[in-house]
């Protein structure tokens, strides 16, 4: 067995620098038999794994675990060789964000500085934002800072800009409200054009009169020619008949369109369209990014939709938009932990929504997610819904009914809360969880809760 300590004082295995990090955080300790058995020691804050609070669970090799705002690199702890040097990330990329071209990231706006931030990735996954001696500040949590390390999904403010951490990421090669499109060299006459200037319009003003007056010449010629063909030529009267026997030789048959373009197109066209009705979930404790999930209206007045594992890290919640509007959630409805969902009515009005189906659907049916991976906002995924099923979340085990549909569409930390949709662009379900169990390895097993499930007004 072998154990390490995590937390912010000296005395850890790993020592983190996060000032929402207790000083003994938590604990991973390794069996005998290859676990992965995680504790949290009583922390303020928190652990959180794939989104989710925990005290204790059993690890599996692809889950996310967070602390304050640091996602721990913890497959890493055990690797033979390990330093503890590296607990603080190296420095992967650091973007800069200001209203000058020269950024990677630009906001047009007066109240942003040239060089206004830099926004710091590392390879364990944090995130730091640096304010770069701007003028009117950079604040986090409404608080004004120098440097502070940030969520993917958290809202930070340069000046009087407010803007997620997760555009900077997304955006930061092409640039956010302004392109870096080069300007091409004005043209500047030189003595010799300035002199024959004049001459040049007179030539062309000549040109175009002398054109003119061809194509009259040639008009008149053509309307003489037309009108003696009129009066010679007899122009025989078609039947019907005649006329539907002609088009019956002539029309070559109509081929069948293509099935394959044509569902891309509908696909394309489904998702533009119903990307309007998902946002992004952003829960927040006393003032502090807490997680980030998926959400959707179900109404045009402002109801909407998500996991409750999705809410349950904070207390206030703020959603954001395909447009970049920011709504606060303003009232729980109802909300289920066993079954994961929540309704709930935001302060937004005259949105688009998404309709609910009428009836499962059916094995092998299409469906596509949309939500924000890792915060990638509004990513789609394709796949077909392999079965529907109950699920004990605690023992992974699956068995007859219809609580869940089982898609192999892929899912990640992130689209929690999203809608899952047919091809008629109706929700069927919500996107929940992906199935670790067993022994080898997993894939393409997630876990949409059946929208029907939910107690929702007609």
């Amino acid at each position: 067995m072998k154990t390490i300590t995590i937390g912010r004082a000296t005395s850890n295995d790993i020592v983190i620098q996060d000032n929402a990090v207790s000083k003994n955080h938590l604990k991973i300790t390794q069996t005998a038999q290859g676990e992965y058995i995680l504790e949290d020691l009583g922390s303020t804050n928190g652990t959180f794994v794939n989104g989710k609070p925990v005290r204790t669970c059993k690890l599996q090799s692809n889950d996310i675990v967070k602390i304050g705002e640091t996602v721990l690199p913890w497959q890493n702890y055990f690797q033979k060789g390990y330093q503890q040097a590296n607990i603080s990330g190296n420095l992967l990329r650091k973007i800069s964000i200001g209203r000058a071209n020269s950024n990677d990231f630009i906001i047009n706006d007066a109240t942003v500085s040239s060089q206004h931030a830099f926004l710091e990735v590392y390879d364990n996954g944090n995130l730091r934002i640096v304010d770069n001696g701007s003028t009117n500040g950079t604040f986090r949590q409404g608080q004004r800072i120098q440097t502070a390390f940030v969520s993917s999904g958290e809202f930070i403010q340069l000046g009087s800009v407010k803007i997620c951490i997760a555009d900077i990421l997304q955006k930061q090669t092409t640039s956010s409200f302004q392109q870096k499109t080069p300007q091409p060299p004005l043209y500047k006459p030189t003595k010799t054009n300035i002199k024959w200037l004049p001459f040049a319009g007179v030539g062309i003003v000549a040109l175009a009169l002398i054109v003119f007056a061809l194509i009259k010449k040639t008009e008149k010629s053509q309307n003489k020619t037309t009108q003696q063909n009129t009066q010679e030529q007899k122009v025989p009267i078609q039947t019907q008949e005649e006329k539907v026997l002609e088009d019956k030789e002539e029309k070559p048959t109509q081929t069948k369109p293509n099935i394959e373009k044509n569902e891309k197109n509908s696909v394309a066209d489904l998702v533009e369209i119903s990307e309007n009705a998902v946002f992004m979930v952003v829960a927040y404790e006393n003032g502090s990014a807490k997680g980030m999930g998926t959400g959707f209206f179900i109404s045009n007045s402002g109801l909407a939709v998500s996991n409750h594992h999705v809410f349950s890290p904070g207390n206030e919640w703020q959603i954001k938009l395909k447009n970049g509007k920011l709504y606060n959630v303003k009232r729980i409805v109802e909300s289920n932990a066993d079954l994961d969902y929540i309704i709930f009515e935001t302060d937004a009005q005259e949105v688009a929504s998404l309709p609910v189906a009428s009836e499962n659907p059916r094995k092998g049916e299409d469906i596509i997610v949309i939500g924000n991976p890792q915060g990638f906002e509004l990513s789609v995924t394709k796949g077909v819904v392999s079965g529907l099923r109950n699920y004990d979340k605690y023992t992974g085990f699956a068995s007859e009914g219809d609580t869940y549909l089982q898609i192999d569409a892929a899912i990640s930390s992130g689209n929690s809360g999203g809608p899952v949709l047919n091809l008629q662009g109706e929700v069927v379900g919500i996107a929940t969880m992906v199935h670790h169990g067993g022994s080898g390895i997993t894939q393409n097993i997630n876990l949409a809760l059946n929208i029907h499930k939910l107690p929702l007004p007609l």
